[in-house]
């Protein structure tokens, strides 16, 4: 992002998409407070816009977290290549990193539940440390630790702060919308602390009333609710409401930290596939070039972090923010095949296939095997089913220049369906919002008892779990901005201008995730209702969906 568009294109698209992570949780936040049940997400579509756009939307999801998985997988073989020598043999090298990974990780998964709460509490809890960490390492170097002298602002007054790489864009306004498309990435999962504190809410419940082989785990998972059978309120509303502010600021002054110690004419600053090098410096040498540390030899890492301690040259830094890297890219990875097995789970469990025999039956019967459990009550078949995308990076090993390209693709291709499902679920938002104001409703909500199926839904009472702020407004400018991203950064690479080495059938990958989504949906009404076109849109009706969603949550509520 830095290289591609300056300081700007670092900043200004991680401000904008935590702004636009807070409002699409917002959205989320309030129904899943009122109806916290797993599958939220693919329900909340279903039930309030369309049954086979909720379908469509979770397979979107599936692909954007198993697709995550297989990208970071790469991105630790990526930045393990810091150690990478001349004489070394990087291919053995990232083969290792890809089975070890992949394996350790895969094991990790199919392991009860517990066992991975426990993973994630450890992981998460090093993440916070490495970010104090690194953000405190970017300072020193700023001060003036190492090689450098006092920095300051040096590169804001050396380089424009809406700088760009005429190579890689013909102006700014493609370079912010293709940082855009690349910040997009960093935000996939920001809606994760929200579901899993549901999941985590759900699997703990059932083991309440032995509260003394709960052990430390189970007070983790049992949370602010000991001892009842209320949604856990408190982790909730943090996850869903102050999260994605947080993250969002995280990323904005981990970014500023990076361009204040990295000019973005740097060398060492990676480039878009589709221009001539990768780097500007020939990584095979021991040519130096100049930096606002001195005269430095490149560096294979594609870290910002990385290469700002490189540049400095504190003994040892670079190789320890590597190890966090990995770590923290390890520990994201483990959470997406996480989600994207659960996602298929309930993908699964859903399918009911038709009585009548055909391709149909045997189509929903093959997507029922992922519903199935193993003895621990591990999904082993979806668990599987999403680690299908880690060929890609083997692939790459064979060193065909296609295969790189074909990971980046499918990458871009996950952040655009993450887009997709945010706008899916502010359009739901949006449907729910009408819905509880129409007047031929209004009457039975008033009506309705505290027990009935209209229940929480009086927005104006204390009783309402959680009320979002501003709506409609925000969930229809969420829904704005997530089109704008999909249709204007899917498609900046397409803007041709004066880059170099410009390939236009990768830069249609901006637009494939939309028009796929767009297929499978129709794929999905056809085969439902084939050719009965007045069938594709049936009615909605408000007041069963309310009653099915409260079902839902009755059922886990109950659990014992």
């Amino acid at each position: 992002m830095l290289r591609i568009g300056g300081p700007g294109a670092v900043l200004v698209p991680f401000a904008l998409l935590g702004i636009l992570a807070w409002m699409v949780m917002q959205c989320i936040s309030e129904m899943l407070l009122i109806w916290p049940i797993s599958g939220a997400l693919r329900l909340f579509v279903e039930k309030f816009v369309d049954k086979e756009l909720g379908t469509a939307v979770a397979v979107a999801y599936w692909f954007t977290y198993a697709m995550s998985f297989a990208a970071l997988i790469a991105a630790t073989a990526g930045e393990a290549s810091f150690w990478t020598t001349v004489s070394s043999h990087p291919s053995v090298q990232a083969t290792v990193f890809f089975l070890l990974c992949s394996a350790t990780l895969f094991v990790f998964n199919l392991l009860d539940v517990r066992y991975y709460g426990l993973v994630e509490v450890v992981g998460g809890s090093l993440k916070l440390l490495f970010v104090a960490v690194v953000v405190s390492a970017m300072i020193a170097v700023n001060v003036g630790a190492g090689e450098c002298e006092y920095l300051g602002f040096k590169a804001y007054y050396d380089t424009e702060f809406f700088s760009f790489d005429p190579e890689q864009a013909s102006s700014w306004g493609q370079a912010f919308f293709m940082a855009l498309q690349i910040a997009a990435f960093a935000f996939i999962g920001i809606e994760i602390p929200a579901v899993l504190a549901v999941e985590a809410d759900i699997a703990h419940r059932p083991r309440q009333q032995d509260k003394s082989s709960a052990g430390l785990l189970g007070r983790l998972m049992q949370g602010l609710h000991v001892g009842s059978k209320a949604p856990a309120n408190a982790e909730l509303k943090f996850s869903a409401v102050y999260l994605p502010f947080l993250m969002g600021v995280i990323y904005v002054v981990a970014g500023f930290l990076v361009t204040l110690n990295v000019e973005a004419n740097d060398a060492s600053l990676p480039r878009n596939h589709w221009t001539r090098n990768e780097h500007s410096c020939d990584l095979s040498s021991i040519d130096e070039f100049q930096t606002m540390c001195g005269r430095v030899t490149c560096t294979t890492s594609n870290s910002g972090f990385v290469i700002s301690a490189h540049n400095a040259q504190i003994p040892g830094l670079p190789s320890a923010i590597t190890v966090f890297l990995i770590v923290t890219a390890l520990s994201s990875a483990n959470t997406t095949l996480y989600v994207a097995s659960r996602t298929l789970y309930d993908l699964g469990r859903s399918v009911e296939p038709p009585a009548e025999r055909g391709w149909r039956q045997w189509s929903a019967k093959c997507i029922s095997v992922f519903g199935r459990v193993s003895g621990s009550q591990v999904p082993h078949y979806a668990v599987l089913a999403s680690m299908v995308f880690i060929v890609i990076p083997f692939l790459s090993l064979l060193k065909s220049q296609s295969i790189p390209k074909l990971l980046y693709i499918l990458a871009e291709m996950a952040a655009e369906c993450c887009i997709i499902v945010w706008a899916c679920e502010c359009f739901a938002f949006l449907r729910f919002w009408k819905f509880i104001h129409m007047e031929e409703n209004k009457a039975e909500i008033r009506h309705s008892s505290s027990e009935g199926p209209m229940r929480f839904l009086k927005r104006k009472d204390e009783s309402y779990p959680y009320k979002s702020s501003a709506q409609p407004l925000l969930a229809a400018i969420a829904l704005f901005l997530c089109l704008v991203i999909l249709f204007g950064a899917g498609g900046a690479s397409l803007w041709n201008g004066g880059t170099d080495g410009y390939v236009p059938t990768e830069a249609i990958a901006g637009f494939l995730a939309p028009v796929l989504f767009f297929l499978l949906w129709l794929f999905l009404k056809f085969l439902a209702y084939g050719m009965r076109f007045d069938d594709w849109f049936p009615y909605s009706d408000f007041i069963e969906s309310i009653k099915e969603l409260n079902d839902e949550r009755d059922n886990h509520l109950n659990v014992e």
